[in-house]
């Protein structure tokens, strides 16, 4: 698995975006695999390869908008352990849709670098500037409603408002909803990977 260290090079970067790409395939795979037998876990399993897509998107851009060797600040090393951070695409509805929209709005218009634009959103995402588009798109993936709460029930057996609740309790329409989601937001990303080899 790639990791990063203080200094980041070019090629880890890119290096870390195919391989987290790569991870959300292997996800969604398993993901289809036990989703008759055990929908809870399916689910947790697609949740976990949405975040690696968010992943995979910010280190994919770092190579077209900063000088190499760089030294990585708390807020993209918080990428890989930290949840609240890989899922900040999910608190602005989590999707690489999000990327697109601002690049049109503010990016082309601004001049503002793309990577300087993604820490802000890692930093700030509840900043004003950003609800129209969070408005937007949350229309559209209403997919993204409570998925962190949804992702810890297909995982573990917890007890909540004096209910005990678990993996069972996720059903096969919801999981199959995330995992047709997550399909195609792979699509999306590889997509989106073509786009910036022609545009940063």
């Amino acid at each position: 698995m790639a990791r990063c260290s203080k200094k980041l090079k070019k090629e880890v970067s890119i290096k870390i975006a195919r391989d987290s790409l790569d991870n959300a395939k292997s996800y969604l795979e398993d993901s289809k695999k036990i989703l008759n037998s055990n929908p809870g876990h399916a689910y947790a399993l697609g949740v976990l390869g949405i975040e690696e897509l968010q992943k995979a998107t910010i280190f994919y851009v770092l190579p077209r908008s900063t000088d190499f060797p760089m030294k990585l600040d708390k807020s993209l090393k918080s990428l890989f352990k930290n949840h609240k951070a890989k899922q900040f695409g999910q608190e602005l509805t989590s999707s690489n849709r999000i990327f697109l929209e601002l690049w049109d709005k503010y990016f082309k218009r601004t001049g503002v670098k793309p990577i300087d634009l993604m820490k802000e959103l890692i930093k700030n995402p509840s900043d004003k500037k950003f609800k129209k588009i969070k408005e937007k798109v949350n229309k559209k993936l209403k997919v993204y409603e409570n998925i962190e709460n949804y992702k810890k029930i297909g995982m573990y057996v917890d007890f909540i408002n004096g209910k005990v609740v678990g993996p069972k309790d996720i059903n096969k329409k919801l999981a199959k909803k995330l995992i047709k989601h997550l399909e195609e937001e792979i699509n999306y990303t590889e997509r989106l990977f073509d786009s910036i080899n022609k545009f940063l």
